[in-house]
C-alpha cells in the first residue's frame, strides 16, 4: 500500500515569489514582466515549475499593474 510519508509535503506558495526559487527579489519583477508581456503562456515556457497563477498576487483573477504594485510593497 501507499503510506502518506512516501511523499513529499506540499510547499505553500511564497506570495510575490513568481520565479519558484524560495524568495521575493528583482528576478521575481522580472517573472512579472514577462507575465505581463508575453501572458501565461510565455510565463509557463520560461517558468515550467511555476504556476501562472501566482502572478495574480491581488487575487483579482486577471494580472495586471495593481499586481505590479502589489510585488513592489512585497520587495519594499
Amino acid at each position: 500500500g501507499i503510506m502518506l510519508s512516501d511523499f513529499e509535503p506540499a510547499n505553500e506558495a511564497l506570495p510575490g515569489d513568481l520565479n519558484c526559487d524560495g524568495s521575493v527579489d528583482g528576478r521575481d519583477v522580472a517573472a512579472m514582466t514577462t507575465a505581463l508581456r508575453g501572458g501565461a503562456s510565455e510565463f509557463q515556457m520560461q517558468y515550467p515549475d511555476c504556476d501562472s497563477g501566482r502572478t495574480d498576487l491581488n487575487g483579482d483573477g486577471q494580472t495586471d499593474a495593481a499586481d505590479i504594485t502589489f510585488l513592489v510593497d512585497l520587495l519594499l
